[in-house]
């Protein structure tokens, strides 16, 4: 992703850069007139590049939604049987896993947030948020499997 980030600050620069008009004597106006178009060029293309970039980082950021989304899911899942198996439990068991369910409601609270918060920010900023939302998806993952692990003892 950093590579992305790069490429379209590159391409940034690229737009830039590119000449203005140039000022020339009259014997030199045929190659003043040849140096603009191609200035026209490399900017056309440059842009274009830049367009291909973001749908990419946009196609990125739809993929990794999804992917989270999908474990989001399945971790309610999982939230759920945890549930099942509360409703059978008795003292301190019960009061253990039922505990342990808020506290994964809350981290599932978390990151469905963060997820949401995703979804609404633009191709760019979606990066930076990102690294948050990992966090918050292990936060969760790691009190599951903590919760899960205790229930077997």
């Amino acid at each position: 992703m950093r590579n992305l980030v790069l490429l379209t600050a590159l391409i940034a620069a690229l737009i830039a850069v590119v000449p203005g008009p140039i000022m020339a004597s009259d014997a030199d106006k045929g190659s003043a007139d040849t140096d603009k178009g191609s200035a026209e060029a490399v900017k056309k293309e440059a842009q274009e590049t830049l367009e291909a970039a973001k749908k990419f980082a946009e196609e990125q950021k739809q993929d990794y939604q999804q992917k989270i989304e999908q474990e989001l899911d399945a971790l309610s899942g999982r939230i759920e049987q945890l549930k099942e198996k509360a409703r059978s439990a008795q003292g301190d068991a019960l009061t253990r896993l039922n505990q342990g369910i808020a506290g994964l409601e809350k981290r599932k609270a978390d990151a469905q947030g963060k997820l949401n918060e995703m979804k609404t920010a633009g191709a760019e900023a979606w990066v930076k948020l990102r690294s948050g939302l990992e966090s918050a998806v292990n936060e969760l993952r790691n009190a599951f499997e903590g919760l899960a692990g205790e229930d077997k003892k």
